[in-house]
């Protein structure tokens, strides 16, 4: 319960401070759901990104087909394998669920819990609960103000999204993909790793790479790609 506490603060604090924190973009829903195309961009010129939303449009819900789509183009991309492999890389170096030992059969467990529950947290955080909650999966890019605002805005944006309404509310889908991120390691972590201190600690780790990725795609604009 103490590394737990901090980080349920940490969210609510986040949560109210930044509740009506506007992005330039408009979710608009008098415009039919699914009524624009999905676009794509490479974050980073590498990473699979279908789900930020340039500043200063007025841009329509998406269908749930489109939000199974996010999912789709981000899991299935030849990429999804290099990160994967990077995620164990890092495990592996770090000594991460040291039950695991060293070496290449290892590795090959760590590769395949990471790309399980990538893929895990992918298909909840992006399909499933979304469609669930009404909520939008897409990072919508302030674009404007100071630096700092920006900073500021993208990491409050791993607990706040937007309602299929247009409304701000908590991010449930989000921090609900992050959360089955971490209970899917315990299916191949030891048991010895499996403890309440440790997913506290790994959930951590994640909403923190949740909250840069926010601030890559805040930061970083490449062209767009509409799919069909």
């Amino acid at each position: 319960m103490d590394k737990i506490k901090p980080l349920l603060l940490l969210f609510a604090s986040l949560f109210v401070c930044n509740f009506h924190v506007a992005a330039q973009t408009v979710l608009d829903p008098s415009l039919p759901a699914g009524s624009q195309p999905i676009v794509k961009r490479r974050l980073l010129h590498f990473f699979p990104d279908f789900e930020s939303v340039q500043p200063g449009r007025r841009v329509a819900p998406l269908s749930t087909r489109q939000k199974f789509r996010v999912f789709a183009g981000e899991t299935f991309d030849p990429s999804f394998v290099v990160i994967a492999a990077a995620v164990a890389g890092i495990e592996q170096a770090g000594d991460l669920a040291p039950n695991y030992g060293q070496g290449a059969g290892p590795y090959a467990q760590r590769f395949g819990a990471a790309t399980a529950s990538l893929a895990v947290a992918s298909f909840y955080s992006e399909a499933l609960l979304p469609t669930l909650f009404h909520q939008d999966p897409r990072y919508f890019r302030k674009g404007s103000g100071s630096i700092g605002s920006r900073l500021w805005y993208a990491i409050t944006r791993t607990v706040v999204t937007h309602q299929d309404s247009g409304r701000s509310n908590f991010n449930y889908s989000h921090i609900g993909g992050l959360a089955a991120l971490t209970a899917t390691h315990n299916l191949y972590y030891p048991p010895v790793n499996r403890t309440a201190a440790d997913n506290a600690e790994r959930f951590g780790i994640v909403v923190g790479i949740a909250a840069l990725l926010n601030v890559a795609r805040e930061f970083t604009h490449t062209p767009p790609k509409p799919l069909p």
